[in-house]
């Protein structure tokens, strides 16, 4: 759920938005690249949160501090949480093994129709 801060954002956004010039691309590029404000710009009318239609599942488990300190260096290089780089690398790990899986079946496949 959005907190009271970006909800005033998202309405002061939709008034610049009427009164505003858009930036041009690399004006934007460079507003962002300096840490601007650039919800202005937004339409956040067609944002969607990914995956916020998916139960989520807690789990734990425990990992040697060095991988701790590990995510935490990566997290502070991405400006995110732990959680959040640890869900990002699992989803690019399992996309791959995905996509390992439809190649072997795939090579399967071909393999018995020859």
């Amino acid at each position: 759920m959005l907190g009271p801060h970006v909800l005033v954002h998202l309405e002061t956004a939709a008034v610049v938005r009427h009164h505003a010039q858009r930036p041009s691309k690399k004006e934007f590029d460079e507003l962002f690249d300096e840490g601007g404000d650039i919800t202005p710009y937004m339409d956040m009318s067609t944002a969607k949160r990914p995956n916020q239609d998916r139960p989520a599942k807690r789990i734990s488990m425990d990992v040697p501090e060095e991988m701790v300190r590990g995510l935490d260096r990566a997290a502070a290089r991405m400006g995110v949480n732990r959680q959040a780089v640890i869900k990002v690398w699992l989803t690019e790990r399992l996309d791959q093994e995905a996509e390992r899986q439809a190649a072997r079946e795939r090579a399967t496949v071909q393999r018995d129709c020859m």
